[in-house]
Order: structure tokens, then sequence, then C-alpha cells
């Protein structure tokens, strides 16, 4: 167990974070991507990079990509178009009509500067998800952008 400021945050054995203090836990299959998370009162189940699913609310949400480039998303029945900067973070959305949905832009390394509207995502800096951790998490390890540094280090895998 490690704190961030007030916030406690459990690891497990491979240095995944597994719960945080306010209720968000998570939960990992045996190659170490995370299935599951459980936050807010609210349960999504994620099958891989392109399909996640909320089971509370049962909206499903499919994400395509052009290469390792997020180009659109769709939540439920609305398709939004995600458009990123040369790190792969999300900076503005649009909806297919060409209107701007959201915009965010990024201090050096990945606070906040600004943000307009709801992205239909997590995925933010760098292209990675921002969860309830306040960390974003880069499959293998947890990055702060307050920080500017990685506070977990990556795992060897089963290779290693």
């Amino acid at each position: 167990m490690t704190t961030r400021g007030s916030q406690a945050i459990a690891w497990d054995v491979p240095n995944r974070v597994t719960a945080v203090s306010g209720g968000a836990r998570f939960v990992y299959d045996g190659d170490g991507n995370r299935v599951k998370k459980l936050e807010g009162g609210q349960t999504v189940h994620y099958a891989n990079r392109y399909y996640e699913k909320n089971v509370t609310t049962g909206v499903v949400t499919t994400y395509y990509y052009l290469g390792e480039r997020l180009v659109a998303l769709r939540k439920g029945t609305a398709l939004e178009y995600v458009h990123q900067d040369h790190l792969g973070g999300s900076l503005v959305s649009t909806d297919g009509t060409g209107a701007q949905v959201s915009s965010l832009r990024y201090k050096p390394f990945g606070e906040a500067r600004t943000s307009n509207g709801t992205l239909g995502t997590d995925r933010k800096f760098t292209g990675q998800r921002l969860d309830g951790t306040g960390l974003y998490f880069y499959n293998a390890r947890y990055y702060d952008a307050n920080l500017g540094r990685f506070v977990s280090a990556a795992s060897l895998g089963t290779g290693a």
C-alpha cells in the first residue's frame, strides 16, 4: 500500500494497482491485462483495447484505431472522432457532423492545462487511460502527470 496525497493505493505482487481509497478497484487477467474496473458505483469490463462495456448502464464503447492511433470511438450510438497530437494524446473530439465536442490541452508532462467539453473516453495524455487513481495507466506501469514521472516499476513480464 502506498499513499498519494490523502489517497491510499493498494498494489498486487506484479506491481499493478488493485484498489484505491474512495472505492475504485481493478481486476487483471493472467496476462496482466486490465479486464474490469469498479468505480463510482459503475462496473466496466474490458475485452481488449477495442471494446469495453459498462455493465451497470449497459453502454458499449468501441474504439477504432489506425495503426496505434485512436481515431474514433462509438459510445452507444454516438460516434466521436478523436484528433491527436504528435504524442498520441487526445486533443479535440468532433461528432459525425464535424462539430467540436471537446478539447484538451496538456502541460509538457501531461497535466491538464485546459479542458472544454467532455471527451467520450478516459484515454488522454499520450493516448493512455487516466483512471480513478489520478494516474495514467500505461499497461505495465503508472505515470503521475503532476510529478512528471512513473510511480511504479515496469513488470518484467512472463518471458524474463
